[in-house]
């Protein structure tokens, strides 16, 4: 379990991905680049549910864009090297 305050950055690009998230109060705005260099935001709250889900099936995930707290979250963590194991 995690807590944000407004404004609060959960990571960056090339931060090293350890948990998958899934929303449960709260919203959150992921930007990154895409192929063409025009930046694309997507926002993450309880009907999008989840974000960074590859490190749950990868053995190594680096985050690609950046992901901002828009309002108090609370987020639910899954840890992707113990995932497999439940």
């Amino acid at each position: 379990w995690q807590s944000l305050a407004c404004a609060d950055h959960l990571f960056f690009p090339g931060d090293i991905a350890t948990h998958a998230y899934f929303v449960v109060t709260g919203n959150l705005k992921y930007t990154k680049m895409n192929n063409h260099g025009v930046e694309c935001v997507e926002w993450v709250d309880r009907a999008e549910d989840w974000i960074a889900e590859p490190v749950l099936w990868t053995p190594s995930w680096v985050h690609l864009g950046t992901l901002i707290a828009m309002h108090e979250t609370d987020l639910l963590l899954v840890l992707g090297s113990q995932f497999g194991e439940i």
